[in-house]
């Protein structure tokens, strides 16, 4: 699947900021047995005007089980800020491969996930965000984190086990994560 979506912000008597928010997000899933079953996720946002700091994009850190939705386990909320975004999320099901025959645990499946994101800021962006008193920063290369995950916890919940493969925060760099979805 594939969603591509346009965002106009005018100026108005309760805005002064005019901006485009361009998105496009692909993914997909194919299943090759019952320990290959992959998932993707790609795309980005290019934003371009002038752009207020709660516009600017960011890597989404909550997790959701829409297979469309993409989540960052590791980074902070607004960690990385830019009116340039991309991003990759790679997922496999393992399925029950390590406790398949172990009662209580047997329904569990077994997850691994890789995250890559970069982003970036215009001059401009960059500029008129000194106002602020949040720190902003952008990826300065490529973000990645990797983890595994136990899904189907009460058939509704699961716990996600993620590390930072670089951009070290001192005591962030590995994050556990519960969420629940229906």
């Amino acid at each position: 699947r594939i969603m591509l979506k346009y965002d106009y912000s005018g100026k108005s008597l309760l805005s002064t900021f005019e901006n485009r928010r361009y998105s496009f997000n692909f993914y997909g899933q194919n299943k090759f047995n019952s320990y290959i079953n992959l998932k993707y996720r790609f795309g980005g946002i290019y934003l371009n005007g002038t752009v207020p700091y709660q516009e600017l994009a960011y890597f989404p850190t909550n997790i959701k089980t829409e297979p469309e939705n993409l989540s960052f386990v590791v980074t902070d909320y607004n960690e990385y800020l830019g009116d340039k975004l991309f991003f990759l999320n790679l997922e496999n099901n393992f399925g029950r491969i390590l406790w398949g025959n172990i009662p209580y645990i047997k329904s569990l499946d077994l997850i691994g996930f890789f995250n890559a994101g970069k982003s970036d800021i215009s001059s401009t962006n960059k500029s008129s965000l000194s106002n602020y008193p949040y720190e902003t920063s952008t990826t300065d290369g490529i973000f990645m984190e990797a983890g595994f995950s136990i899904d189907k916890i009460l058939e509704i919940g699961r716990i996600n086990f993620g590390w930072r493969l670089n951009k070290f925060k001192q005591g962030k760099n590995f994050f556990v994560v519960f969420s629940f979805g229906l």
